[in-house]
């Protein structure tokens, strides 16, 4: 009798941190009723939560430092030097104000009602935000095109020292032998995951040789031509799996313990005979009869949230299947078409989990959900007296009435996804084939917030084809909702591939840029021709319309954030306020005066401080008032630091670069070619400058004149009274006044404090 295999599934990272990706549980759920053994392993919570402490924050410090004193060293830095110095110059002096805080930060993010006191969770998000940013930047190589098919497989099959790679080694390579699985899974969805996730597949081949290795997820989906056209792969895993993969990874199982052909599992690749093979079966799923996912096996205390929030299936693929910029419908394979669970399931689904791990808080899964199944999912929910807390996605229609809300908030929907795209009729419905009845967005919109219900809105601007009086259109819009809408997301038009806009191109009027070295890309660099507004012009009008919005956004001092946190930030205000969202729109109109950006400077440029004197920057005190004998020291937030080169200039030069690269587009040359002569220029040379950073104000990096410069360099780490750094700072008597007339600057702009007397 052979014995019962033992599969392990594992998710890289890089994807969010708050909850765990479905696939996981909606894979062990059709493999444990056979009697498979099933460990799955969210390896990008778990990499996360090692490195988001003292000691995994003080490994990536030292490694940042290493490669800053390298480029510190240098007489000039070339293009692609400079983007790094300029975000390493920040993460080596931002990092030991977040190893100080990181884990009290951790700690209140999983804090049950730790939302309830907006300042201390918005800076503690703040910080954890920062920290995995910083981290996520070690997962990919320098100067790599993470959706270069070569790029990738040469950096996954070259050993190299980094925190993702040491964290494997150390953590997770023991277990993997221990438990020594016949098959390992795993689970790559987005882009950023590919190196990583390839990098694990050597680890995995390496340490458990026998084990039949197996790939699937989105983005191995979206780029399939690249997996069965080169047999190269096949050295890191023995099959990949494409769309949906509960009947070919249960069938995978059947074929490897029978010892039937690879042939037989449908949506596979692999190889025979030194030759890639295509199974020529197919298969989608029947939505209604797949299982409750089975979360069993992941921990639950590592993710960054107070609440478990969990997800269940209502539907796939999008009843509606016509928009021109969607890709939905090939990841799925049900064009046009979609398959909905019952909402008896769905409501069965809620409760089993519920009951089995503890969590009120669900997102119901499903790209547009039709209304009249929102409606029976509502009233299922409302007959059974279940009490849960949820949000979903849906498309905004005639049955989205004042009614229906009603019902869904009574069931307990708090939040709401809707994709508006454009408040333009010809760019929404014409162009993009929307389908939006345009006279309704904004009543459905206020409705929804006037039945407790928060609203996120999804914004899109630049389609091929929209003018810029068109794409302002949408832009106040954004502005006329800024108090019924709860979240925003505004994004560029991005030309997908195998969109209807990048089939039809021509239909369009675009010209796509089909570079063969971003063979994994999911999406097209393209131009089009006047008066259409050109992609870089989208970026920069969504880029605006983001960080208005986000000055009056209800989430405390961060904008756009994660959707699930979203939903619980919005469900537990609700509870302790029902009139919250009309709260937050008074909020948001009395703000409506705050700056978006200091001094015109553009988001991320370091930004000037002339001699402290330009306002204001948290509320600090007056230094008129300051007498001789006023103590004075640093903030611990607010650090100075002579750098080699000039942040504003590399800066610049990093835009030009960017621009220059656009304008290259249409020449015919290769992204190798280009970073060949970026790396090739001169570069900058180095001039030294004074830079004050601030922890407290978002990591803000600010140049510095020399005078303020000395003066914060005197009160690092040693208070001292007004006559004293007067008199170690002034050359002579006429520089005293002036040395003085800089203090009081700099204690009005909040970076020097006084300090009590004692």
């Amino acid at each position: 009798m052979k014995r019962p295999q033992k599969t392990m599934i594992l998710f890289p990272p890089d994807w969010n941190k708050e909850e765990p990706y479905y696939s996981l549980p909606c894979l062990t759920s059709v493999l444990r009723p056979d009697g498979i053994e099933v460990i799955q392993k969210d390896l990008n919570i778990d990499f996360y939560d090692h490195m988001l402490t003292r000691a995994g924050l003080t490994q990536l410090l030292d490694m940042r430092r290493r490669e800053f004193a390298d480029l510190e060293r240098r007489p000039f830095l070339g293009a692609p030097q400079q983007q790094n110095y300029e975000t390493l110059a920040k993460e080596v002096h931002f990092l030991p104000f977040l190893i100080e805080e990181v884990e009290e930060c951790v700690a209140i993010l999983r804090t049950k009602d730790s939302m309830e006191d907006r300042t201390t969770f918005g800076r503690a998000h703040r910080n954890v935000e920062t920290a995995i940013r910083a981290i996520k930047r070690t997962l990919d190589r320098p100067g790599m095109e993470l959706a270069s098919s070569d790029d990738v497989f040469a950096a996954a099959t070259t050993p190299r020292p980094g925190p993702w790679e040491e964290y494997v080694e150390a953590h997770f390579l023991s277990e993997l032998r221990a438990e020594a699985p016949d098959i390992v899974g795993l689970s790559i969805t987005a882009v950023q995951q590919l190196l990583p996730g390839f990098t694990l597949a050597r680890y995995v081949r390496e340490a458990c040789p026998d084990a039949h290795i197996t790939v699937g997820g989105d983005i191995i989906s979206i780029g399939r031509e690249v997996f069965q056209g080169q047999a190269r792969w096949y050295d890191l895993v023995d099959s990949f799996i494409y769309f949906e993969g509960e009947t070919p990874f249960r069938t995978l199982h059947r074929v490897l313990r029978d010892g039937d052909p690879l042939a037989d599992v449908p949506n596979c690749s692999y190889l025979e005979d030194g030759e890639v093979q295509v199974s020529v079966h197919a298969s989608m799923e029947d939505v209604d009869a797949l299982p409750t996912p089975d979360f069993d096996g992941l921990v639950w205390e590592k993710y960054l949230t107070s609440e478990r929030s969990l997800c269940v299936t209502a539907a796939r693929g999008c009843h509606w299947g016509r928009c021109s910029f969607c890709t939905l419908s090939y990841g799925i394979q049900g064009v046009g078409s979609v398959r909905c669970r019952t909402p008896k399931k769905i409501v069965e689904d809620i409760k089993a989990l519920k009951a089995r791990y503890g969590g009120d808080h669900f997102y119901v899964a499903g790209n547009g959900i039709p209304p009249v199944f929102l409606s029976e999912i509502a009233d299922a929910l409302i007959e059974q007296d279940v009490e849960i807390v949820w949000g979903c996605e849906a498309k905004i229609e005639r049955p989205m009435t004042s009614d229906l809300l009603g019902r869904l908030s009574q069931s307990g929907l708090r939040r709401i996804q809707y994709g508006v795209e454009s408040i333009n009729k010809r760019v929404l419905n014409k162009l993009m084939k929307k389908g939006c009845p345009m006279p309704i967005v904004e009543s459905v919109i206020e409705d929804t917030v006037r039945v407790g219900i928060a609203p996120h809105v999804f914004l899109m601007l630049g389609f091929p084809g929209e003018t810029e009086d068109e794409a302002l259109e949408t832009w106040e819009f954004a502005r006329r909702n800024r108090g019924n809408v709860f979240t925003l997301a505004v994004s560029p038009f991005n030309l997908n591939k195998y969109s209807e806009v990048d089939t039809l191109a021509e239909k369009y009027g675009v010209e796509i840029y089909r570079h063969p070295e971003r063979d994994l890309a999911r999406s097209y660099m393209y131009s089009v021709a006047p008066p259409a507004i050109s992609p870089q012009r989208a970026i920069a009008l969504a880029r605006a319309i983001q960080l208005e919005f986000n000055d009056f956004s209800a989430y405390p001092e961060s904008g756009l954030f994660d959707f699930h946190r979203g939903l619980m930030f919005a469900a537990i205000q609700y509870e302790h306020d029902p009139n919250f969202l009309d709260a937050q729109k008074r909020a948001r109109t009395q703000q409506r005066t705050q700056q978006r950006t200091r001094n015109g400077n553009r988001p991320g440029e370091p930004q000037p401080v002339e001699n402290g004197r330009n306002g204001h920057a948290h509320g600090a005190p007056g230094g008129n008032g300051l007498e001789g004998e006023t103590l004075l020291k640093l903030p611990s937030n607010i650090g100075v630091r002579e750098l080699s080169f000039d942040l504003r200039q590399l800066h610049k030069s990093v835009q030009t670069t960017m621009s220059e690269a656009y304008g290259k587009l249409g020449t015919g040359r290769t992204l190798k070619e280009n970073r060949e002569e970026f790396a090739n220029r001169a570069g900058l040379a180095a001039s030294p400058t004074n830079v004050v950073f601030d922890a407290r104000e978002c990591f803000a990096v600010y140049s510095c004149k020399q005078d303020a410069a000395a003066i914060l360099k005197r009160l690092e780490g040693q208070p001292g009274t007004l006559d004293a750094v007067t008199a170690s700072c002034a050359r002579d008597v006429s520089e005293r006044r002036k040395v003085q007339r800089v203090v009081r600057g700099l204690v009005k702009r909040g970076m020097i404090e006084v300090a009590a007397s004692e």
